[in-house]
């Protein structure tokens, strides 16, 4: 299963805050949590609100891990 970031949403709807990486898994859009087994990935609608990471910015996060990183 790879994890492929393509977003963010911020829970709080302000910055500086800690966000959750959106992006794809198996062509199901989902959303990645931090558990204290792992990360975990729940799948959401294809229409939920998030932002979308530019090309630019998609490519400076090419080596996000979802397991190993945070987005903050």
């Amino acid at each position: 299963m790879t994890f492929r970031l393509i977003g963010h949403d911020c829970p709080t709807g302000e910055y500086p805050s800690p966000v959750v990486p959106v992006g794809m898994v198996d062509e199901h859009l989902v959303v990645s949590f931090r558990t204290s087994v792992g990360v975990e990935f729940e799948t959401v609608e294809d229409n939920v609100l998030f932002v979308r990471h530019d090309q630019d910015l998609g490519n400076r996060l090419k080596a996000f891990d979802s397991p190993l990183n945070r987005l903050m």
